[in-house]
């Protein structure tokens, strides 16, 4: 009896700890957040308003990726891009589409799309994560150029390592609205 007590209770935490959210069925929707944007270098931190949409355009095919940003110190911002599939039997590599001619591979696995680009210097890493609830979105920000290298001088198998190290970090859990 112990054993199917504890099978049922490790199951069911399972369940719990493993929930998928399956893009775009569970993302498409409204969200709102308060952005946290800290700068450690200057001990500094703002706060933005901000608002997301995503819904569809063409079934499993494409939906929009609005993010609007309400600043008093910033002034507003509206982003209004586009999600596309390329490939639909590659379930899991996105394009983020910002409609000038930049496009940005996302990568959904886990909850959550993932994307790695560089601009203008910078080095950014997004992580777009459904949960719960809503969405938790970060941004973290590095210069291109690595702030220190370190390695392993062996003659049979150097080994070199390249820090980035963040300056900045943008955060904010995007809440589910009606």
């Amino acid at each position: 009896m112990k054993y199917i007590i504890s099978v049922f209770l490790l199951s069911f935490f399972s369940m719990v700890q493993c929930q998928s959210f399956d893009f775009p069925e569970d993302w498409v929707g409204n969200y709102s957040g308060i952005m946290l944007m800290h700068y450690p270098q200057a001990n500094r931190v703002d706060t933005v308003n901000v608002f997301f949409e995503i819904n569809e355009i063409e079934p499993d095919s494409s939906w929009t990726y609005v993010m609007s940003y309400d600043s008093k110190k910033y002034g507003d911002i509206i982003k209004e891009y586009q999600i596309i599939l390329p490939n639909k039997d590659n379930r899991y590599l996105y394009h983020l589409d910002e409609k000038d001619g930049i496009i940005i591979e996302m990568t959904h696995m886990a909850n959550t799309m993932y994307s790695n680009f560089s601009v203008m210097g910078s080095y950014l890493t997004s992580r777009m994560e459904r949960v719960e609830g809503g969405i938790a979105f970060e941004i973290v920000s590095t210069k291109e150029e690595p702030s220190l290298q370190t390695g392993i001088e062996d003659p049979d198998e150097p080994i070199e390592v390249f820090s980035y190290a963040p300056f900045t970090v943008q955060r904010v859990f995007l809440e589910e609205v009606d």
